[in-house]
């Protein structure tokens, strides 16, 4: 979580006024932050660092502001700050690692939470964030490690069991996976959240047909339950069941307006029923929320196409390629695309990379173009404030 930090070298000297007051000013900003008034406490970190220009508190928490108002890469730049100043905190470095996993830059977040549990071996948080850091980039054992240590203390916890007995399936670690799994039903039980949990499951091994029942399962039991109509409508459109699908995404986009995926999935529902103008809308839509979708830019291109408007869709997968710039699918659709332009030597060049990089990379996978799925495992977004004095 993002932790607001106290420091015990912030000492009080009477013959130092000034960091007497940068101490009364620091609480009195950590008060406010507390009590949601984040102008005072901003304004008040500050100024604090305008009379201590290496307080680790105050940038740590300006790095909390940040990071709870959706600018990540500034609470990065913050926690940072603070890190240079105590590098040995266990909290900064967990505030830098969540960071980076909130902007889904898995990869970063690994280090910082690797330090934070150097620097605390009992931080269970650290060491869960680090499991389901691997995991979310398909290290299936690498998050074995990480989690099997801890799963005693961790066997109620869906996202975790989740991720442990998939990465043992992967892995094809029978017995341990359908021992988790066990453990999974039983801290489950009979409610829509396991239902929603286990018709993912089916759904990331392409078991469809039961996917599709327990994602029902879910929507009867909550039906405004998050995610829930967006993964039963991929689970409806994957088993052909179109007009299903599109009542799902519609209701999911109703009841969870801030979720891209929902947008994507409609447009490229739209996108094979023929409709390209209707489609653009959607990805549009979606990448409004989140600009960092590249199967959006896909298939913005791809309906720009459709539309015979190639000069259209070639900005958008330039700009996909700088997100993903390994793709297969997006070398390929790019090459395709100048072919349509008339740029033959561009378009050769942009094949052959396809072509050179399908051999070393995974091939992409065409279900994916049957909805594209959420991930559930994510960390715990409730952060209460974790005072150290």
């Amino acid at each position: 979580m993002f932790l607001v930090v106290f420091l015990a070298s912030l000492s009080f000297f009477p013959q130092q006024p000034a960091v007497q007051d940068s101490r009364s000013l620091l609480d009195e900003s950590i008060r406010a932050l507390e009590a949601g008034d984040i102008a005072a406490a901003e304004k008040g970190f500050r100024e604090v660092l305008k009379i201590d220009p290496h307080s680790a508190v105050a940038y740590c928490n300006l790095g909390v502001i940040d990071a709870r108002s959706g600018r990540l890469d500034s609470a990065i730049d913050e926690f940072a700050k603070a890190r240079d100043i105590t590098p040995n905190d266990p909290g900064i470095s967990l505030d830098l690692g969540l960071a980076y996993y909130t902007k889904e830059e898995f990869a970063a977040a690994i280090p910082y939470f690797v330090r934070t549990v150097e620097l605390d071996p009992n931080h269970l948080q650290a060491r869960y964030l680090l499991g389901l850091a691997n995991f979310r980039l398909e290290r299936y054992a690498a998050t074995i490690q990480v989690l099997e240590p801890i799963l005693d203390l961790e066997h109620k916890n869906l996202v975790f069991l989740y991720a442990l007995a998939f990465s043992y399936g992967k892995l094809k670690r029978t017995d341990d996976s359908l021992r988790t799994f066990n453990l999974f039903r039983d801290a489950g039980g009979d409610t829509p959240l396991f239902h929603l949990f286990l018709g993912k499951l089916y759904l990331d091994l392409d078991e469809n047909p039961d996917a599709r029942t327990e994602l029902e399962k879910a929507v009867a039991g909550d039906p405004k339950l998050e995610y829930s109509h967006l993964i039963l409508g991929v689970a409806y459109q994957r088993l052909g069941l179109v007009d299903e699908a599109a009542a799902q995404y519609d209701r999911e986009i109703a009841l969870n307006p801030k979720e891209p995926l929902s947008y994507e999935d409609r447009g490229t529902l739209y996108l094979h029923q023929g409709h390209a103008d209707r489609a653009i809308e959607l990805y549009d839509k979606a990448l409004a929320i989140d600009p960092r979708l590249t199967d959006s830019l896909a298939g913005l291109a791809k309906a720009y196409l459709a539309e015979d408007q190639p000069d259209h869709a070639v900005p958008y997968l330039v700009q996909a390629l700088q997100l993903e710039p390994r793709s297969v699918k997006l070398h390929y659709l790019l090459g395709r695309t100048l072919q349509k332009q008339g740029k033959t030597q561009e378009a050769k060049n942009e094949l052959a990379k396809a072509t050179q990089l399908r051999r070393t990379e995974k091939s992409y996978d065409e279900k994916t173009d049957s909805g594209e799925l959420p991930s559930l495992v994510v960390p715990n977004s409730n952060f209460p404030v974790d005072e150290k004095k």
